[in-house]
């Protein structure tokens, strides 16, 4: 791979890492916006937060890599599985519970 073409590589790595981060931090806003207009519940908005974190530290990675290196993406891949265990714990609390439901 030649020199221009890795760095071609890297920035459309970059730009879609940017891009994901930015989508998912507008999904965040836009779940705290239905929780405040009541269209779902506290459980839900806690759940989507989490996963969405998760998502968004998992994004990071790349981008950490490419511009930091280690061990910032180490860092960010601890903390995105640690929201994802979140997520998940809340789910099967919410559910044990009777605060979710499928129906």
């Amino acid at each position: 791979m030649t020199e221009a073409s890795y760095g071609a590589n890297l920035r459309k790595r970059l730009y879609r890492s940017r891009f994901q981060g930015f989508f998912f931090s507008l999904v965040a806003i836009a779940v705290l916006v239905m929780f405040f207009v009541k269209v779902i519940s506290p459980w839900m908005v806690t759940i989507f937060i989490g996963y969405l974190l998760g998502t968004i530290f998992m994004n990071n990675i790349t981008y950490q890599d490419i511009k930091v290196g280690s061990p910032w993406p180490k860092i960010n891949a601890a903390l995105s599985v640690v929201c994802y265990i979140l997520a998940i714990g809340l789910m099967i609390y919410g559910f044990i519970n009777g605060e979710l439901s499928f129906i």
